[in-house]
């Protein structure tokens, strides 16, 4: 209780609306057991889950990146109806490069636009009694349990991360999400529903121009260190 009030926590959200909405609500459920159950805790304070969300990149396509405007609002939208209390949106080129000033800012617009424009901070946690959400919440409250369980039982996450389990899981579930994509089981809309004839060459892209400047501080930095 004398530092738990300090712990803050980052979770990502994704393409997945009501899963990401629902993992926000079942984390912030599986804390407040663990520190009050586990760690003794009394306080309300350090059994509140304090989460600053940011959004997957992965969700973002390099065809018709100006689609990723969309996924980004949604991405958004997902996280405070989740309750975070700060999100960080990625942008609609982040799937090609390194965001650009107009990017940087439209993903700003997007985070305000849902903060002033659209209500939803007028009302905590809005989708409490949704039968579809509330038993999504517990489904994912019921595994996520049993993954944490199943981690601490067997030696606990630093021998996981020694062992390389944890590696070859994060491995597996990169694979799948990449099989689902190729088999269209997981529809990307651009990249591979309803797609055009052009290959990516094609695509205009703003990369950032070349800075001889920037380069000469990097390589000077490099050679400080060397």
């Amino acid at each position: 209780d004398d530092f738990g009030q300090q712990l803050s926590f980052l979770q990502c959200v994704n393409r997945d609306f009501f899963e990401s909405i629902a993992r926000l609500r079942a984390a912030r459920r599986y804390w407040a057991e663990l520190a009050h159950n586990r760690y003794g805790s009394q306080r309300d304070k350090v059994q509140k889950y304090r989460i600053h969300s940011g959004g997957d990149t992965d969700s973002m396509t390099f065809e018709r990146p100006y689609a990723n405007i969309g996924r980004i609002a949604l991405t958004c939208l997902s996280a405070v109806l989740g309750g975070a209390q700060s999100i960080q949106l990625p942008c609609y080129d982040e799937a090609y490069e390194i965001p650009t000033e107009e990017a940087i800012q439209n993903a700003l617009d997007v985070q305000m636009i849902v903060a002033f424009e659209s209500g939803v901070s007028k009302v905590v946690d809005p989708l409490a009694g949704s039968y579809y959400v509330e038993k999504l919440t517990a489904d994912v409250h019921t595994e996520f349990t049993r993954i944490v369980n199943d981690i601490v039982n067997t030696g606990g996450m630093v021998r996981w991360i020694e062992e390389g389990r944890l590696q070859r899981k994060i491995a597996e579930e990169a694979y799948q999400w990449e099989k689902r994509l190729k088999t269209g089981e997981e529809v990307m809309v651009a990249a591979n529903f309803a797609r055009d004839d052009k290959p990516r060459s094609e695509y205009e892209t703003m990369m950032h121009p070349y800075s001889e400047e920037t380069y000469d501080y990097q390589a000077n930095s490099i050679k400080k260190v060397k």
